[in-house]
């Protein structure tokens, strides 16, 4: 056995047992520990707990977890992510780009100015400049872009297109549940369509960060309590995303390749419905990723 499968087996023993102590420790209905004030149960449930953290632990490193969090190694930097640009377009008279918050985010802001000062017809919207925070950062986009006119004709579609796509479904089908409007009920297909959705949710949640959805599992960021903010917060369709693929299709729609940077999975969906049910637009549409392993959100 190598050292990487070792691991991996010790750390789901550790976890195993953990989980096996303090399950068998007292519970109330409600799933509360009872008489954790004991000095035994109070120790037995802490060494348990450590035996899962500690097992977690193991997977997280056996993973390259820690190398993938720090260093964000799963995104590109940013001289490659600009030449996958390059690459869907070589023909700078062709070449529109538009750039989403999600991409301009990943780099900073020194990294973005020397990209941007080589590019001639690029593209930020307001409302995408709005949500960028970083003072910095936000003068160097404004100094190396420009918002093009005549765009907002194209929100309507943009929206409908956007709102099709897979994050704003699954708000739709969940947030009643989230919100207490809606109560589950006994119906067993109920509870696995609710189930795949939220399960849908964390895998999106972690793959747009570049992080293994098993170690995202055992991640206080992807508890059920963060999939629910997640679904509140980021699921709905922002008007600084209306207004970056409203942009694109106002450009497609004159002749030339409106490329979109971004790292979401809406605008990707949004072009691939728009390249199947417009292909006079969607011929001109494209998006490029930030991602190591370029295009690796998989649609369903």
């Amino acid at each position: 056995m190598n050292l990487k499968r070792g691991l991996k087996s010790i750390s789901f023993l550790l976890i195993a047992i953990g989980i096996f102590i303090i399950v068998i420790q007292p519970f109330s209905i409600t799933g509360a520990v009872i008489d954790l004030s004991s000095s035994l149960s109070r120790i037995w449930f802490f060494i348990g707990l450590g035996m899962i953290a500690g097992g977690a632990f193991l997977f997280f490193i056996n993973k390259g977890g820690l190398e993938k969090i720090t260093n964000e190694s799963e995104f590109v930097q940013a001289p490659e992510f600009f030449s996958r640009i390059d690459k869907k377009e070589p023909d700078t008279k062709k070449r529109y780009l538009i750039l989403d918050t999600s991409a301009i985010l990943l780099y900073s802001p020194k990294e973005i100015e020397n990209i941007l000062q080589k590019y001639e017809n690029v593209f930020v919207p307001g409302k995408i400049l709005d949500e960028i925070k970083n003072k910095e950062l936000r003068k160097v986009i404004e100094n190396n872009t420009e918002e093009i006119e005549g765009f907002g004709e194209y929100r309507r579609i943009a929206r409908r297109y956007l709102q099709r796509t897979e994050k704003p479904d699954a708000r739709r089908q969940i947030l009643p549940y989230i919100k207490g409007k809606r109560k589950i009920g006994d119906s067993m297909s109920e509870q696995v369509r609710l189930n795949k959705k939220s399960y849908r949710i964390r895998e999106i949640m972690a793959e747009e960060e570049g992080i293994d959805l098993e170690i995202a599992k055992l991640m206080p960021n992807y508890s059920m309590g963060k999939v629910q903010d997640y679904i509140r917060e980021h699921c709905k369709v922002s008007r600084a995303d209306v207004d970056a693929l409203a942009t694109a299709i106002c450009i497609a729609k004159e002749g030339y390749h409106a490329i979109i940077g971004e790292k979401d999975i809406d605008f990707r969906q949004a072009v691939e419905l728009i390249k199947k049910e417009d292909p006079y637009i969607g011929k001109n549409l494209d998006f490029v990723e930030p991602y190591k392993r370029e295009y690796q959100l998989k649609s369903k």
